[in-house]
């Protein structure tokens, strides 16, 4: 049977810490102070620089990109922490080692009773090779938005500033000595920096949650040689200028969790969906048929390497599903317009709207989608555009908004960081996404598609990189299959929910990039599944089934994800655990005895083998409640009412 060919390679195949989705050997972060100052150290990155549970900086890291921006990772040897009750000290060696790029650093973290904590490095390359930058990067929190700040320049003036409400498209500092920013009143945090130039960009262009202040700057050109034998040398000091306390910080959890619909929108104007990529197995179609999508995307392209178009079309008409149609033009696209006309005429009926890209531009010209508005203009289907890229891009390359009838960009949470904390942040960077989209483009709808775990393409890279025979390509992400994934996912709806997004689409629908494994995956690199598997991620799709019909209400919490979701057939709460620790949510006094689904690191093997999941089969158990539940890590709990 499926199920016992499943099991059977389970029982080869997948670790434990793979379903959840965390590291084999999760690291801890140790809690280090230096005066009134609390800093987590984890793997020579400085973390969450706070007082009294504030967090004033997010976090200080090394970081060395190769020319395309990947950054290269290093491994730590000969760590040594000296700890006291108000200070600290650790040294360790950093060495990197990757392709023709290696590069020592020695490290040295002081944090003394004086609140003020130095970081600095120096290093030699022992190899030539290119790179866009060596050196550190200091996070400032998203919350740092509209606060006021001082720079002072290596030329000696000062320029006071604000921090950009709206997501700025360029850098808001340029030539940063020291950055003294004002979190609250009579508390003053400086940061100086040594050794090269710095700059800032507002990285919540790319969903993560923070400004950043980097070396080297952007204006020099790039990728730049590095000599073997070469050597670098910078310091990072953050220092504590006022000695008041900060209001106290809200306490973790909240209010208890129920039913109700404080905050509620309108359903019917979110479109929820997954990316078509080929035609589906007859298993794969009644496995999609179940999760009651609002629409699929597929992506087509004109220069003739789309080859499963109508059978695609077919089957999202079997489904019942409308297809999102993004369409890539070459640069000869005015000979492209009758072949996209004609596909249109064949399946107008099908076709929910069109976004207008163009093969290898970041955003297509306003001539291009002027002529397919006029070109279609007797179908009546939205037209609309923007980029595959990210939001910077159109952030910085603005089409006009009379232009489209919609406007659209996609993200994935791993530009700048590929921690599972960091990742699960990046849906406050998609909430500032969508505030300052609707600002750009006011009153026209928002596309956020796709979404995916990595990075699909590079629109920044300077140079083509080669994928190795057994090596995962770099748009594959191992904890696609994991309960993590899941968790970011409702996490993720929640943020583009309460920001207003017109639509989402999210993920593939079967493969590495997808919410289940494809019956006969054929690849030369591991990946954590076996053949028509469920991931935990098809789960947290069917908690949405058919979520265009409800009205919802979603909260983000440090603690939980939740999401209510309320029509005239009843009502269905979603619960997610953002964390890699168990929590337990309180629930409200009305919640007693309820139908559901826990899907954990207990049972996620269990459920991935299933061949077809419903409200009606055993994955509903009845659950007794007493006034809270618990959720372990990254888990997720679905009732229905």
């Amino acid at each position: 049977s499926l199920e016992s060919e499943i099991h059977h390679m389970f029982k080869y195949q997948i670790q434990k810490n793979e379903w959840i989705g965390i590291g084999e050997a999760q690291e801890k972060p140790r809690r280090l102070r230096a005066g009134k100052l609390a800093v987590d150290f984890a793997s020579g990155r400085i973390v969450n620089v706070s007082m009294c549970g504030k967090t004033l900086i997010d976090e200080i890291y090394f970081a060395l990109r190769d020319r395309n921006w990947g950054t290269i990772p290093y491994r730590l040897e000969a760590l040594a922490v000296t700890e006291r009750a108000d200070s600290f000290a650790v040294s360790f060696t950093a060495v990197h080692d990757r392709n023709d790029i290696r590069f020592t650093w020695e490290g040295k973290i002081t944090g003394s009773s004086d609140s003020k904590i130095t970081y600095a490095f120096d290093g030699v390359a022992n190899s030539d090779f290119m790179r866009n930058r060596i050196g550190f990067c200091v996070l400032h929190p998203a919350s740092c938005g509209g606060v006021e700040c001082e720079v002072e320049h290596f030329g000696g003036e000062t320029e006071k500033g604000i921090f950009p409400a709206e997501i700025s498209p360029d850098q808001p500092f340029y030539d940063i000595k020291s950055l003294t920013h004002y979190p609250e009143k009579g508390i003053a945090v400086r940061v100086d920096f040594e050794g090269d130039v710095f700059e800032m960009e507002d990285q919540r262009n790319w969903t993560d949650a923070s400004f950043k202040t980097y070396c080297t700057p952007l204006k020099q050109p790039f990728p730049a040689p590095v000599k073997n034998g070469g050597r670098y040398h910078q310091t990072v000091t953050v220092s504590l200028q006022a000695n008041a306390e900060p209001a106290s910080a809200a306490p973790a959890g909240g209010e208890a969790v129920s039913p109700a619909m404080e905050d509620a929108r309108d359903g019917s104007g979110f479109s929820l969906g997954s990316c078509i990529t080929r035609p589906l197995t007859a298993l794969q179609l009644e496995r999609v048929r179940a999760l009651e999508l609002s629409h699929l995307r597929y992506d087509y392209h004109l220069d003739g390497s789309s080859e499963y178009t109508e059978e695609i079309f077919k089957q999202a008409h079997a489904l019942g599903v409308g297809i999102v149609l993004a369409v890539f033009f070459t640069r000869g696209w005015e000979k492209e317009l009758e072949t996209l006309s004609g596909l249109v005429r064949r399946h107008r009926s099908g076709i929910k709207n069109i976004a207008v890209f163009q093969q290898d531009v970041n955003v297509p010209q306003e001539e291009l989608l002027a002529a397919v508005r006029k070109a279609l203009v007797c179908y009546s289907i939205p037209v609309g555009s923007g980029t595959d890229a990210f939001f910077t891009q159109i952030n910085r390359e603005r089409l006009p908004g009379g232009s489209m009838d919609f406007v659209t960009y996609s993200n994935n949470p791993q530009v700048h960081a590929f921690d599972n904390e960091s990742i699960m942040s990046t849906v406050e960077g998609q909430a500032a996404n969508l505030f300052s989209c609707e600002r750009l483009y006011p009153h026209l709808p928002v596309w956020v598609s796709p979404v995916t775990l990595r990075m699909r393409w590079n629109p920044d890279a300077t140079g083509k990189e080669p994928v190795k025979k057994g090596q995962a390509p770099r748009d594959v992400e191992p904890r696609q299959m994991s309960l993590f994934a899941a968790s970011w996912f409702l996490r993720s709806v929640a943020a583009c929910v309460r920001g207003g997004a017109a639509g989402a689409t999210y993920f593939e629908l079967t493969g590495g990039k997808g919410i289940m494994e494809e019956a006969a995956p054929h690849r030369d690199y591991r990946f954590p599944a076996a053949p028509d598997m469920l991931f935990p991620l098809y789960y947290a799709f069917f908690a949405l089934r058919g979520l265009e019909t409800f009205k919802i209400s979603a909260a983000v919490t440090p603690d939980v994800t939740r999401i209510v979701l309320r029509n005239d057939g009843g009502t269905r709460l979603i619960l997610a655990n953002p964390g890699s620790e168990a929590v337990d949510v309180p629930l409200a006094d009305t919640v007693h005895s309820v139908r559901g689904i826990m899907l954990d690191e207990d049972n996620v093997q269990e459920m991935a083998q299933r061949r077809a999941v419903s409200t009606e089969d055993g994955c509903y158990q009845t659950y007794n409640l007493n006034g809270k539940i618990q959720l372990k890590r990254y888990s997720i709990f679905i009732a229905e009412f």
